[in-house]
Parts: structure tokens; sequence; C-alpha cells
């Protein structure tokens, strides 16, 4: 993609040495992956492709559809729309960088840019999992398998929804009806999302990371 070339060909001095040593951090946690450390299931990871970001596919690590339509919708003040990439967010939760400035979200997507030419676009999701936030003391994804009571190598599509909807909306302590809607009804929609995406090659690039273990699609399986 040319906006991504441009990217990189204008900051790799600025920020290539960065993107160095996110990378490095990125590879030491892929590698340490595995049946021991509860590594992602290849249906979670589908889950995590439909609800956040369905060109992971074929994006340079940003996603300029994606941006554009949240900054429209914030200036028409029409609701709040999440732009950011599955590399984006791994590169916020690895920076430790949340200020809510536009220098900030600049310098997110030159790196997730300058990430993704370094490595291969099936590292990021199972990584971004391992590390992400699902609720209060529950972080990565063994802790939300072991929250939600889940075998976290084998996931049904509607287990994985439940894991992956918490990104979204992070579980608290104790659990108001209010949130647990809003839960449910993004397990819903992730659920209702794979059923569209699954014949559409969005997921080919996760192929080579497939677990052993095959993962069990039926939505009713259970939980």
């Amino acid at each position: 993609m040319f906006l991504g070339f441009l990217v990189r060909l204008l900051f790799e001095r600025l920020y290539g040495s960065e993107a160095d040593r996110l990378s490095q951090s990125i590879l030491k946690i892929h590698d340490g992956l595995g049946y021991e450390v509860c590594r992602p299931s290849f249906m979670v990871q589908c889950a995590l492709v439909s609800a956040e970001d369905h060109r992971a596919y074929s994006h340079p690590g940003f996603d300029v559809v994606s941006i554009v339509r949240a900054c429209v919708k914030k200036i028409l003040g029409i609701g709040t729309e999440g732009g950011s990439t599955i590399v984006q967010q791994l590169v916020r939760v690895l920076s430790s960088s949340y200020e809510r400035t536009l220098r900030r979200k600049f310098k997110e997507i030159v790196l997730s840019c300058l990430v993704s030419a370094r490595l291969e676009r099936s590292v990021f999701p199972p990584v971004y999992l391992s590390v992400a936030y699902f609720g209060t003391g529950v972080v990565g994804y063994a802790a939300v398998c072991k929250r939600l009571g889940l075998h976290g190598d084998i996931l049904s599509i509607k287990e994985a929804a439940m894991v992956v909807a918490r990104l979204k909306y992070p579980e608290p302590l104790k659990m108001s009806e209010s949130k647990k809607a809003k839960i449910v009804n993004r397990e819903l929609h992730i659920i209702r999302l794979y059923a569209k995406h699954k014949e559409m090659g969005y997921y080919d690039f996760l192929a080579a990371i497939r677990s052993v273990k095959p993962d069990v699609e039926k939505v009713g399986a259970p939980s």
C-alpha cells in the first residue's frame, strides 16, 4: 500500500529504533506462547479480527477507512467509534501510552506501520490477546479464560465472543445489569460478524498459527 510505504519512508529514521524495540518485545512474547501458557486459540483470534480489525489481512498497520469514519462521527457528533487496529492497540499497551492527544495518536500510527513492516501479520492477534486488559484484575488471555471458566486452547465461537467482548466492555468486579447487557449484546454482534466474515478470507492470514487442537465452531457449544 502506497500510504504505508510513504509513512515508512518519512519516519523510519525518526522512529525506527523504537519500532525495533517494540518488534523485539512482540516476538519475545509470541515465542513464549504455548499450551503451557494458554496460547490464544484460532477461534478467538478470528473473533478478535472480526470485532476489532476485519481488514487486518491487508492494511499497513493502520486502517484509513476506520480512522476517517471515526473522525467523521466525532465531528458530526453522532457517537464515538474506535479506529485503532490490533497492531495499534498492541503498540499502545506495550508502550504504556494512553494520553488522549493527537501527537500520541500520530506516533502510535507511525509505530504501528513500522512494526507491521518488520513482523508477520499473524504474530499480532495472539500477542495482543495475551497482554490485553479484559477487566478489573484480568490482564491477558489466560486470566480472562480463568475468570470465565473456559479452556483457552479450544473455544467455540460463542466462548470466543465472550472473551473478545470484554475488550470493548471490560468486566468490573461487580457486574451491573446494564454492563452485563452491553457485554451480551457485544457477544451476539461478534457471533454475527463471524458468520458473515468466515467465508470472506479475512482469517486466512491466521492459518499459519492455527491451534493443533481443532476449535469447535458450533455456536451452541457449552460455555
